[in-house]
């Protein structure tokens, strides 16, 4: 178990206060046991390793590790002494390397911030609070490091470098044992590269493949002469504070450089600061000195010298020893020989030479002078067009660190016909906006295709449309069909896919199938999803070229530094005997927990108190009629599904721009891509169950980096508030949503009590603080009988339908709903003593028939 610490208060800060119970957040590792643990080619899988990234037990005697199982103790503990032995200098060493394929990282190591870039480009990352971060080596984690060219080989060699003891043999065996194949789509045409022997016989060796083989096509051989040139990154210019921030917590900072990357020149033109390499990283030079400084402090090993002056040089190297082999495969077999290489353990990583494309025309774009990227933007970037070509993967960016100018920077890049799929009106209208701020591209290039603009799209120029309008099965509207036979017929350089998480939904998978694109890249703050689902996208997409680390951004300025509290509410005596009712079902009891009325109080004593300080806030509610009683209660804008277009982006003009409008209510539909840079308190009144992904999306709400954030590192400047009933459900859904953000960093105080509200309360009085609200207030719900909760939405479900409305596919209903009866209720009353005839009811035109039929 975890404990998590009470965060002090700093001094001149503001927060409510209160009594506060210390949480903690137990993580459990589950163990299935398997005793054939074989990937498909024979191959012997680590323990905790397996093709679906699910961890299994270590006893298998089939699996290497044999015996770890019974080294475990009473608390579950691995007990490696016996196997791995301590090097002599393993304090100056940062990692520790387990046989079980699991990392862990010492963070205030003087190289944390090499060894952090090696980790992520190699491992998955389990779990990085503040002195210790854990990661774990995956199958699919190593064929991303394949994607950005390591070696793996450099790979053994740079965990032994790291690494307080020797690199366990079944970790050495289990990394060589992968090869690297790519796809490479070059002037309109498929190929299938690798510089891996073996691996390309037992390709060429399956009955799929051959079949898919261009019959013209030979497999050639072939030795690079020269490496190619450098990728060329549009318009990359960082300022000296930024550049600070990118030498992190080990190098040390580095003020005033400057380097600006021109796009016009083969290569990268740049002015170095003389502690800056070309690749935007600390020169060897200053990388070196600071290393021999931290060894006369601490020790450190000089074989890591040659480690931090390689690791960031070799990612970009190519392979001039061993020949490339490569054949050329049918266009239209391109999905199946993916599916079938994935099948033999050698997953496709698809690469678009862009730079020799012909078949498709340039498109004339590139950032403005003033656009100025980010560290760990940049870098992101240099993962995706490392040897210069583009790779298809998924970027992992917190919310509000700037996603979308990524994505127009990789656009900008590739300077080909580019389409945008977001998940809802709002965020293609983002969207779009982004495109014109940050780059020089005619804005009558730019279409955007939702339910309420359907222009026919440009030859060459970006499209940005949502998930559901592509997707969208059955009958169209006439214009809505000449959209889709435009983007059929056209071939796509670049295809965003923002959050990208929702792509394995089955209801959007088929966009894959209808746009044809050379290069795909996924965007995401939360690569979680609460079904299995969550591995198709490395099929789907590509792996994921690059993920930062939340702290880190944080500690730099980038996004907010958030207090984020638990407000335990206790429920009223008649509110908590009909919650334990047996009789009563999961939405009625769902809808009890919402609308408690202690936690209504208390969302009002914080919406009141920050309105005072002159903060933004925003206060969510999954639950429909709580969400809209208690906003019309408060005289507060809210919006949810049936809120049309034009009215949500008045509501958000207003609350960006008027000093008036300082509260906004929000159903689930600004989980997702609803940017509101002004917003720094965020309050959720009701969520959806034990969703991880939500509770990281409502607070990527309130994340982005606030005015004088540098100057007051310390402090707070943005507050979460979840509010909980006390001893229901809600408690045990509570510790399941946070435990990905607890994994990045992320702490939680539990307040029993706020400081102020019981005094509020007798002075100025809330709008249920008074027995007959809260009797009213019951008898509602009680009469609802949970029909107003509002739809229940599976994972990755959200669309928006041609109406502009934000609903889910699956929902349970009863005929009450079908009929339109949801806000009726049923009442016996006494039948009067004469009613009028039928006849009296029908139209004139009838009364003759009814006559006759009466006879």
């Amino acid at each position: 178990q975890q404990q998590q610490q009470e965060q002090p208060q700093q001094p001149g800060q503001k927060r409510p206060l209160g009594q506060t119970k210390a949480k903690s957040h137990s993580k459990q590792h589950h163990h299935h046991h398997h005793h054939h643990n074989k990937l498909g080619d024979g191959r012997a899988a680590l323990p905790g390793i397996v093709a679906d990234e699910r961890t299994v037990g270590a006893n298998s005697s089939s699996t290497p590790g044999e015996g770890l199982a019974e080294t475990r103790d009473k608390h579950g503990a691995l007990d490696c002494r016996q196997q791995l032995a301590l090097k002599a200098d393993h304090a100056a060493r940062p990692i520790f390397v387990c046989p079980d394929g699991h990392i862990f990282l010492e963070t205030f190591s003087p190289i944390y911030k090499q060894a952090y870039d090696f980790l992520i480009a190699i491992s998955e990352p389990v779990s990085r609070p503040e002195h210790v971060h854990e990661y774990r080596l995956t199958t699919y984690s190593l064929y991303a490091a394949a994607s950005v060219g390591l070696r793996t080989e450099d790979i053994i060699q740079y965990l032994n470098r790291l690494s307080k003891t020797s690199v366990p043999p079944e970790i050495e065996a289990y990394i060589r044992s992968y090869g690297k194949v790519k796809m490479v789509v070059r002037r309109n045409r498929y190929y299938i590269e690798s510089t891996n022997r073996e691996a390309m016989h037992t390709i060429l060796q399956d009955g799929t493949i051959q079949a898919a083989r261009v019959v013209a096509a030979e497999v050639t051989s072939s030795l690079p002469s020269t490496r190619p040139a450098p990728p060329q990154i549009a318009g990359i210019r960082r300022a000296g504070a930024n550049a600070a921030a990118a030498s992190g917590a080990g190098a040390g900072a580095n003020g005033g450089s400057n380097i600006s990357v021109s796009v016009a020149g083969a290569g990268f033109s740049t002015q170095v600061n003389p502690l800056v390499d070309a690749s935007g990283e600390l020169s060897d030079q200053a990388l070196l000195a600071a290393a021999e400084a931290a060894e006369q402090q601490a020790g450190l090993p000089t074989d890591l010298h040659d480690y931090i002056s390689m690791l960031d040089k070799d990612e970009e190297d190519v392979d001039l020893v061993n020949p490339t082999i490569s054949f050329e495969i049918e266009k239209d077999c391109v999905e199946d020989v993916q599916k079938r290489c994935t099948e033999l353990d050698f997953p496709l990583l698809a690469e678009y030479d862009f730079r020799q494309d012909t078949s498709l025309p340039n498109l004339e774009m590139d950032l403005k002078p003033t656009c100025i990227l980010r560290p760990y933007q940049e870098k992101s970037l240099r993962k995706m067009f490392g040897n210069g070509r583009a790779r298809s993967g998924i970027i992992v960016l917190p919310c509000g660190a700037g996603k979308t100018l990524t994505g127009v920077t990789a656009s900008c890049t590739i300077k080909k016909r580019t389409i945008v799929l977001c998940t809802s009106g709002v965020a293609v209208e983002q969207w779009k906006s982004e495109f014109i701020r940050w780059c020089n591209v005619d804005p009558r290039l730019i279409c955007t295709f939702t339910s309420t603009s359907r222009s026919i799209p440009p030859e060459n120029g970006i499209v940005i449309c949502t998930y559901s309008m592509l997707a969208k099965t059955g009958k169209r509207a006439e214009n809505a069909e000449k959209v889709i036979e435009s983007l059929r017929k056209h071939e796509w350089g670049l295809m965003i896919l923002d959050e990208v998480q929702q792509l394995p939904a089955k209801e959007f998978r088929r966009v894959l199938t209808i746009v044809a694109c050379h290069c795909k890249l996924g965007l995401t703050a939360t690569l979680v999803r609460e079904d299995d689902k969550i591995k198709d996208l490395h099929f789907l997409i590509g792996p994921k070229l690059y993920e930062a680390n939340w702290m880190d951004l944080q500690a730099a300025g980038h996004i907010a530094r958030v207090f984020c509290a638990e407000v335990w509410c206790k429920m009223p005596p008649a509110f908590y005997r009909e919650y334990l009712k047996p009789e009563h079902g999961e939405n009625l009891k769902r809808q009890l927990c919402s609308c408690n009325p202690t936690k209504l109080n208390v969302a009002e004593f914080l919406i009141r108190k920050h309105e005072e300080e002159r903060d933004k806030v925003i206060v969510f509610s999954d639950d429909v009629y709580c969400l809209r009683t208690f906003a019309e209660k408060m005289k507060r804008p809210f919006i949810d599904g049936p809120t049309s277009h034009s009215v949500r982006q008045m509501v958000l003009r207003e609350f960006k721009t008027s000093e008036k409008c300082r509260t906004v209510f929000f159903s689930k539909v600004a989980d997702n891509s609803f940017d509101i840079p002004e917003a720094n308190v965020l309050i959720q009144i009701s969520f959806h169950g034990g969703s991880r992904r939500q509770e990281a999306q409502r607070l990527g709400r309130i994340l982005r980096a606030k005015k004088g954030s540098l100057s007051r590192p310390e402090e707070f400047n943005a507050y979460f508030y979840s509010l909980v009933s006390q001893d229901t459900r809600e408690m045990a859904y509570a510790t399941g949503r946070q435990r990905f953000l607890v994994n990045q960093g992320y702490s939680y105080q539990v307040l029993t009590r706020l400081d102020g509200m019981e005094e509020a309360e007798r002075t100025q009085g809330f709008s249920y603080s008074t027995p007959g609200a809260q009797n009213d207030l019951l008898i509602n719900i009680l009469t609802n009988k949970g029909a107003d909760m509002g739809e229940a939405e599976e994972p990755g479900s959200q669309m928006e339908v041609d109406t502009g409305v934000i609903t889910s596919v699956r929902r349970t209903a009863n005929v009450a709903s079908m009929s339109g009866a949801d806000d009726m209720s049923y009442t016996e009353v006494s039948k009067p003593a004469k009613t009028p005839s039928k006849h009296h009811q029908q139209h004139k035109i009838f009364k003759n028939r009814f006559k006759h039929k009466a006879k």
